[in-house]
């Protein structure tokens, strides 16, 4: 190369660094001037702007942006725009719900502020994701002992998981009965047991509660005390055995003990597993599901292995008769494993067809002769949550854009539609007097009026929905939330009100040395004391489980290793059944909560070049 071209590439090399640099400072600037408005922290700026904390953030951003624009390969760059992206519209949207009770997205300004910071989420991700491959997150082959994530370490983590949860029982004593427990008892005592809730744990509950507490040992108390501990024992060995399922992908001992550390001390662990939801045994069923789902993931052959296709059809057998939508999300889980992994489709048809089978039988004459009874109006208007919400809210908010008719169809569908500002994080208000009979008989016409309200009205629409799902995709949401009555989670029983209606309540008791953990068990699930704490509020979030899953698909599909996809579609499928639900609580999202730690682990032990030694020990 001569000296001319060599001065001439010199001076391009030198312009393009210029531009770059130029580029980096112009976004950075753009980042640090909308942020008072995209997180709407003060409409006159002067709290931001006349503050040196904007320099700290303009700093940092350029900073960000230098190690990412003009850095950062096509195929990074386009993820990190489409997980930026989503990032930025989940905040923003969530961030209005909860400060205007509107989307917010339906003007020029607010569509620029919105444009104007997805640079900034994006450039985080494109920054994120290379640096994961180079964390340091497990130990070397030669490091590990022959004992590590052994059956030794099962059996420990269980009796130390169990033992620290011992103290809120006590001071919760005999457990949490509430949400549904006080209609299933009903249910079990008569002999006609609703199959809207679990089969398996009406009767579950009834037994230990009724059977065995009462009958046998003469008190209700000392039945849901035996409730609590056999739940007790069966969550703590789930997450030994995530505990365990770490240990043997070769996270780092500091990684495992701090994983452990959460298991056992995590308040939100021991109140779900005293409490008598049904979600909580799901959650654990769940968790084991993916956590096999990832064991295809990493080696397939496994699946020719007997006891490792008897154990998965288990605990996915298990995962759909405690939970109406496990079934579609088993359904999908198959699709999915049998287009990702077809070498393997004989295992896997033979495993589909056997649970679909045993569930036949489960769902048949099984729940015949145990007196199961269907409530198909119940059903569908639990089905209905959505719809419900979206159509009281357009008549609402829209009345005067639509015509008669559909105001009296309406009413006719939703009843109770004026209620819905009463409490719109809930459909609970507006669901529970919808006309499933008239839906049965004419469901035409129920959605040509959806559809032809939609499209008169889809701001209502998607505020509606918004309001009502923020919490799944928004992970700031802010609780106790009073526009959904229903806590969070529940802590206190059912009230002693019930009992003057019939109802059995078990009494709860608590020691009086053991009072100060009550309270403080009531103020973290009714004050949500948890919120006033930055980071750690994280590990209480619903929509934090969310975000971590599409890193997580993000990262494996960034690298090209598709078929760890497999195990977040299938959470990915449980968090779309719940877009539909009737409100966001806790309980609903635990099976994510559980489940993450096995995602972490397997993308911990696959993140470089294949590593056998965890698999091998998957074999043994």
């Amino acid at each position: 190369m001569s000296k001319g071209e060599d001065s001439v590439e010199t001076t391009q090399q030198s312009s393009r660094a210029v531009l770059q640099k130029g580029s980096c400072f112009v976004l950075a600037a753009i980042s640090t001037v909308s942020l008072p408005f995209f997180f709407n922290i003060n409409a006159s700026l002067a709290a931001f702007s006349n503050s040196v904390f904007s320099v700290v953030c303009f700093v940092a951003f350029y900073f960000l942006f230098r190690k990412t624009v003009g850095q950062t390969p096509k195929r990074l760059a386009v993820i990190s725009a489409l997980v930026g992206f989503l990032f930025a519209l989940f905040t923003y949207v969530g961030l209005n719900m909860t400060k205007s009770d509107s989307a917010g997205i339906y003007t020029g300004k607010a569509l620029l502020i919105l444009l104007s910071e997805i640079p900034l989420f994006s450039a985080a991700v494109a920054f994120l994701l290379p640096a994961c491959t180079r964390l340091e997150l497990t130990v070397p082959e030669k490091a590990m002992k022959s004992s590590y994530g052994g059956k030794k370490d099962f059996f420990i983590a269980w009796g130390l998981i169990f033992l620290a949860w011992i103290p809120i029982l006590i001071a919760s004593y005999p457990g949490i009965y509430g949400y549904d427990s006080v209609y299933q008892m009903v249910h079990y005592q008569s002999g006609r047991i609703s199959v809207v809730y679990p089969l398996i744990h009406t009767y579950m509950l009834g037994f230990f509660v009724d059977t065995l507490g009462m009958h046998m040992l003469g008190s209700y108390e000392i039945g849901m005390l035996f409730y609590s501990l056999f739940q007790m024992l069966c969550m703590a060995a789930v997450f030994a055995y995530i505990f365990v399922y770490m240990r043997r992908r070769r996270l780092s001992p500091t990684i495992t003990y701090v994983a452990l550390a959460i298991f056992m001390f995590l308040p939100t662990n021991p109140i779900m597993a005293i409490s008598s939801t049904k979600d909580v045994l799901y959650a654990a069923l769940f968790a084991m599901m993916v956590a096999y789902a990832c064991r295809v993931a990493e080696d397939e052959t496994v699946l020719k292995k007997p006891g490792f296709l008897i154990a998965f059809c288990a605990v996915s057998f298990g995962q759909i008769i405690f939970r109406s939508q496990g079934k579609y999300v088993y359904v999908f889980m198959m699709i999915v494993l049998l287009i990702a992994f077809r070498r393997q489709w004989k295992p896997l048809v033979i495993a589909f067809l056997s649970t679909v089978l045993v569930f036949g039988i489960y769902s048949g004459p099984v729940t015949a002769a145990l007196h199961g009874v269907t409530e198909e109006g119940r059903s569908l208007q639990e089905m209905m949550s959505v719809p419900c919400v979206q159509l009281s809210r357009a008549a609402l908010k829209n009345a005067d854009e639509l015509t008669e008719e559909q105001l009296q169809l309406i009413e006719t569908y939703v009843p109770h539609y004026r209620q819905y500002y009463e409490t719109p994080a809930i459909s609970d208000r507006v669901k529970r007097q919808f006309n499933a009979e008239r839906l049965r008989e004419h469901p035409g016409e129920f959605i040509r009026l959806w559809v032809s309200v939609g499209i008169k009205c889809p701001q209502a629409y998607i505020d509606a929905w918004a309001k009502l799902s923020a919490g799944l995709w928004y992970p700031d949401a802010h609780y106790p939330n009073p526009e959904a009555y229903h806590p969070y989670w529940e802590y206190d029983n059912t009230p002693k009100t019930f009992v003057d209606q019939g109802y059995v309540v078990p009494d709860r008791t608590t020691p009086s040395g053991m009072q100060w953990l009550a309270d403080f068990c009531r103020d973290l699930s009714y004050k949500n004391t948890y919120t006033d704490i930055p980071v750690v509020s994280m590990l209480f979030s619903s929509g934090l489980p969310f975000w971590l899953l599409i890193l997580y698909s993000a990262y494996f599909i960034y690298v090209k290793k598709y078929r760890f996809l497999a195990p977040a579609l299938v959470l990915l499928a449980l968090w779309g059944t719940m877009l539909l639900g009737p409100v966001v609580l806790y309980r609903y999202i635990y099976p994510l909560v559980m489940s993450i730690p096995v995602l972490f682990a397997t993308f911990a032990a696959n993140r470089k070049a294949a590593d056998k030694t965890y698999i091998e020990q998957e074999k043994k």
